[in-house]
């Protein structure tokens, strides 16, 4: 399992994520608690910018590699991503205003 584990993050690392996103897939249905699979995963899910998959799966990837801290940095990039598409969406339809007196922009 070492090799495909290897395999999956050469093909991450050469952003060839469909491909490195089949092979932890594959990994993933032998091997289901590997944490260095799911914490690729993740990170393929960051980067198709899938963010709420991707929070779940680095929790669980983190889980599993309680003692890593690159996932749990991966995680709080995926929340972070998250809640800004949040705020996004919540403010998309918005006009900025420009407040006489103080000269302050606010939305509303």
């Amino acid at each position: 399992m070492y090799y495909a584990t290897k395999k999956a993050n050469e093909l991450l690392s050469q952003n060839k994520l469909r491909e490195a996103e089949f092979h932890y897939k594959t990994l993933l249905q032998s091997e289901p608690d590997n944490g260095d699979a799911l914490f690729g995963l993740g990170k393929v899910a960051l980067r198709l910018e899938q963010f709420d998959a991707a929070v779940y799966i680095l929790q669980r990837a983190c889980q599993h590699l309680p003692y890593v801290l690159e996932p749990l940095y991966a995680l709080s990039d995926a929340f972070n991503a998250v809640n800004s598409l949040k705020m996004r969406k919540k403010y998309s339809n918005t006009q900025p205003v420009l407040l006489q007196k103080t000269q302050t922009l606010i939305i509303i």
